[in-house]
């Protein structure tokens, strides 16, 4: 039996996929973005290959679908959403290969 391994390459490269997020839904994916940075998150948490961001409890929609558009032109990012019990907290966790916290920085500059 063959075994096969789920474990991310290495060797992936940083880079955005033109056009990966639809064009009529770009506005509004960069307007969420937009939004969860600046207004939504409640603490940032650096890492050596990206970020942890938590938000309020009631914002999984919102993440979710930021995830959901975000992979398509960064298939390169690792996304984790944790969800605590009992209406606490939301964790995003975006990681990557070697230099994705750099990207991010470059990238999304509100991240920080």
């Amino acid at each position: 039996m063959k075994q096969t391994s789920s474990k991310p390459s290495a060797s992936r490269v940083i880079a955005c996929v033109a056009g990966g997020i639809p064009a009529d839904e770009r506005d509004a994916h960069f307007a969420l973005l937009s939004r969860l940075l600046t207004e939504d998150v409640r603490e940032r948490l650096a890492s050596p290959n990206g970020y942890a961001l938590r938000f309020d409890g009631d914002m999984f929609d919102d993440i979710a679908r930021y995830v959901s558009n975000e992979r398509k032109c960064c298939p390169f990012l690792d996304f984790v959403i944790e969800v605590a019990s009992d209406g606490g907290p939301l964790w995003l966790r975006l990681t990557g290969p070697p230099s994705t916290r750099e990207f991010l920085d470059w990238g999304m500059p509100a991240i920080r």
